[in-house]
């Protein structure tokens, strides 16, 4: 038994790939200068992650609501690349009962730093792309519904979706790289 235990080990020795590795040789016959050269490589695949804001819910009367923020918070980016996340909304906030009634808002961002005093101008999001070349850069968000639209609403509950669409692009001719 051990015979064929011992033999059929050494079959699935022998069945095994053998890795060949080509090294150079410097030996005594070898031309001066007695060198040779090694290339090193290695591949890193493109990565990144995007948070994005969670469900919010706006209180009633309410002009500004924090909305969060969009943040890459993990990059490895190709050179000449960027992470840009378009926001697309209606700006409608729609009756459960009857869609016809709605409550115009407008989501905003700022680039955020987290810089103590940083103060930036809002803009709409539907009408520019939030644009991320590096890990940590954040835009905080806003939900903003004006008095006198709060002042025409009807009652009841609404609702509306915000999609977030996220893609890997070249940076535009002209601009600057990281």
């Amino acid at each position: 038994m051990k015979r064929i235990i011992s033999g059929l080990s050494a079959l699935a020795i022998m069945a095994m790939p053998m890795t060949a590795y080509a090294e150079t040789a410097i030996d005594q016959d070898t031309p001066e200068p007695k060198q040779a050269e090694a290339v090193i490589t290695t591949e890193i695949a493109p990565s990144y992650i995007v948070t994005i804001p969670t469900d919010t819910k706006v209180k009633f009367n309410d002009t500004q609501t924090d909305f969060g923020k969009v943040e890459l918070t993990q990059a490895r980016l190709d050179p000449g690349k960027q992470v840009v996340v378009t926001v697309d909304t209606d700006g409608k906030l729609n009756n459960a009962k009857d869609d016809t009634k709605i409550i115009p808002y407008m989501v905003t961002a700022q680039y955020a730093t987290g810089a103590e005093g940083e103060e930036y101008m809002p803009f709409d999001v539907n009408d520019s792309d939030l644009i991320f070349d590096t890990a940590g850069q954040a835009f905080a968000m806003e939900i903003q519904i004006t008095e006198d639209d709060w002042n025409a609403a009807y009652a009841g509950e609404y609702g509306d979706t915000v999609l977030f669409n996220v893609s890997y692009e070249d940076v535009p001719a002209g601009e600057a790289e990281p």
